[in-house]
């Protein structure tokens, strides 16, 4: 049960840091998750790396990474839609949608 306990408290705080555009931090703290757990989640959870590794690509100007993390992200989060577990995958993926189409575009 502490694992689990344990997982949640990593995930909820990925997520805050997510959403705070802190997406390096956000990065560290969801690998820790990853390392500790099993598919599903693990899939999940990389995605979600990814997502987070491509928003700071783009904070730091690198456009081509950022695309093909993009890329590989909504690969694996569409699958999660609309939401898993108590993250609303929906609006992730339609934000990384939109700034994968504008980084096209340029």
């Amino acid at each position: 049960m502490a694992d689990e306990i344990s997982n949640h408290d990593l995930l909820r705080h990925g997520i805050e840091l997510f959403y705070k555009k802190e997406y390096f931090l956000c990065h560290e703290v969801l690998e820790k998750l990853w390392f500790k757990q099993k598919k599903p989640e693990k899939e999940f959870t990389q995605g979600l790396i990814q997502i987070a590794v491509a928003y700071y690509h783009l904070q730091n100007g690198n456009n081509l990474g950022a695309g093909k993390l993009f890329m590989k992200g909504l690969n694996r989060l569409n699958q999660f839609r609309p939401t898993y577990l108590f993250v609303d995958v929906e609006q992730i993926v339609l934000d990384a949608q939109d700034n994968l189409l504008k980084i096209e575009q340029k």
